[in-house]
């Protein structure tokens, strides 16, 4: 998942795109994991609104 919010922060790859790459085929479920994880949507991380906090 940390992969995940390098590859959003870097915002030139999309929210789909970064889930294929971390092993996730629906979209959805990695948005759900994500927000799970870090507390915000994979969207919001991509647009840089929000921060990831640990």
């Amino acid at each position: 998942m940390e992969w995940a919010e390098k590859l959003l922060r870097q915002g030139n790859i999309t929210v789909g795109e970064v889930a294929n790459l971390v092993g996730y085929s629906e979209q959805g479920r990695f948005a759900s994991a994500f927000k799970r994880r870090f507390g915000i949507m994979p969207s919001e991380c991509l647009s840089g609104k929000k921060s990831v906090s640990d």
